[in-house]
């Protein structure tokens, strides 16, 4: 199945912000659900399970849903987190890790601690949107 019409917002929302100073790059990371939290539950990552839930209710679109099943059956993913309201302050954050080319640089050769200090000199952090 291909998901990229489910998720790729959570890119433009970097690129929008100009979160990356680079012309051309290749990260390497993963999405992660994010719940921030509240008065009566603490903050905390979600199952990989969550994560169509998430991005369907943070504006992604899915071509692909009758072969992933009824949208509705997919709110139990975030069930540990009781009520509508709070189901709605769950998020996507784009975790990265690192970074293997800077414009046409290949960086795979480089040991990780310096391609972690390319890779902060190319970001712009913002915390549970785009972080390391």
């Amino acid at each position: 199945n291909d998901y990229t019409s489910l998720y790729s917002w959570i890119t433009k929302e970097v690129l929008r912000k100009n979160l990356i100073k680079a012309k051309k790059c290749i990260l390497d990371g993963e999405i992660v659900g994010w719940w921030p939290g509240d008065d009566q539950q603490c903050a905390r990552y979600l199952p990989p399970t969550s994560l169509k839930t998430i991005a369907l209710k943070s504006g992604g679109s899915f071509k692909d849903a009758k072969e992933s099943g009824p949208v509705s059956n997919w709110s139990s993913d975030i069930a540990e987190i009781s009520g509508a309201e709070r189901q709605a302050r769950c998020t996507l954050c784009l975790s990265i890790f690192d970074i293997l080319q800077e414009e046409d640089n290949s960086l795979a050769k480089i040991p990780l601690s310096d391609r972690l200090k390319r890779l902060d000199a190319v970001c712009t952090w913002e915390k549970h949107l785009f972080e390391r």
